[in-house]
């Protein structure tokens, strides 16, 4: 560990990049899913009985942007009816929790806060992304307060009724600071979430209504809680910079971090272009997944990202399993 000096900004600690082999396979293609999340047998139990350990497959995403010009094809091509713009997601149906980014508020509320990019999206889209499988989505992220406080508020009062879950903001810290748990096959899989790319003044405070920033004192702490609240601790990070292809110093101090205080999985979001995949201290940080749904078409990178499976026996990761994600000319995805 190695203090870091002369950098703008608040004093922290970064972490040197993890050297050690994977623990776990990493699959650049996909692999058939039976080479990844075969049953396993640990040990007799007393009276010489097997015990069958389950295997849970979760499968996480990148942002989710359901306006502006992808809206506008969903109205034009697909009748209003946003499953239009979920091509093919059948690679990610046997996942037993699928996770993503949702890239800015779901309401008809609130007024446009003037900014270079401002996102609001449809309360349509909400069953639609129940329909598509979605359990968990990141809603600390920098466009969550585009149509301000009124709006933000009204998604989580939207998603009341919803089968999925939402992290990283909620009507007070309390609701922020506890991990949302998913238990699938008897195992707790908790969730977390923050951005550190604002914006500031919607953080959550203590009775007012927010988002998480990664930039507080008490993230470690946070996390370490969450950490012995479940089984398996996923943290999600909105972080990096914009179309950068390689994780920059901070996204490493905070994934490294998550994980040094008891989180096994890392996602980051917002460069809107996929980073790299790793393996630390047996754990995995993907730093950026990139554009799961935008209307980013100046180039490839941010058509194209990725998808990752992650494959656990038991509380234990056993695989990782990388696919490729692509948006068409009408803003539509498909997982490859």
């Amino acid at each position: 560990m190695v203090s870091v000096a002369g950098l703008a900004g608040p004093k922290i600690v970064a972490y040197l990049p993890s050297i050690s082999l994977p623990t776990f396979a990493v699959h650049d293609e996909p692999v058939q899913l039976a080479t990844v999340v075969n049953v396993s047998v640990v040990g007799p139990t007393s009276n010489s009985q097997p015990v069958v350990v389950s295997t849970t497959t979760l499968a996480f995403v990148g942002d989710i942007m359901l306006d502006r010009g992808v809206k506008q094809s969903v109205v034009k091509n697909g009748t209003g009816d946003y499953n239009y713009a979920f091509a093919d997601l059948d690679k990610l149906k046997d996942a037993d929790i699928l996770i993503g980014n949702l890239e800015g508020p779901i309401s008809d509320k609130g007024r446009d806060t003037g900014k270079a990019y401002s996102f609001r999206f449809s309360p349509a889209v909400i069953p639609v992304l129940e329909k598509q499988g979605f359990d968990v989505l990141s809603i600390a992220n920098n466009h969550a307060g585009d149509w301000g406080i009124s709006a933000f508020a009204d998604m989580l009062t939207e998603f009341k009724s919803s089968s999925i879950q939402l992290v990283g903001g909620g009507n007070s810290f309390v609701d922020t600071d506890q991990p949302k748990v998913v238990e699938k096959n008897g195992v707790r899989f908790g969730f977390l979430s923050f951005s550190d790319v604002g914006p500031g003044w919607l953080k959550v405070g203590t009775t007012t209504a927010g988002i998480s920033i990664a930039n507080n004192s008490r993230t470690p702490e946070i996390i370490r809680q969450a950490a012995a609240a479940c089984d398996v601790l996923s943290v999600s990070f909105h972080f990096g910079n914009e179309y950068e292809k390689n994780p920059n110093w901070r996204q490493r101090q905070l994934a490294q971090m998550a994980i040094d205080n008891g989180a096994k999985i890392v996602v980051g979001t917002h460069p809107h272009v996929a980073q790299s995949v790793e393996e630390y201290k047996g754990g995995v940080i993907m730093f950026s997944l990139g554009n799961f749904i935008f209307d980013q078409n100046f180039s490839t990178s941010t058509m194209n990202g990725l998808a990752v499976k992650i494959h656990l026996s038991g509380k234990e990761i056993e695989s990782v399993e990388k696919l490729n994600t692509h948006i068409d000319s009408k803003y539509r995805v498909s997982v490859e």
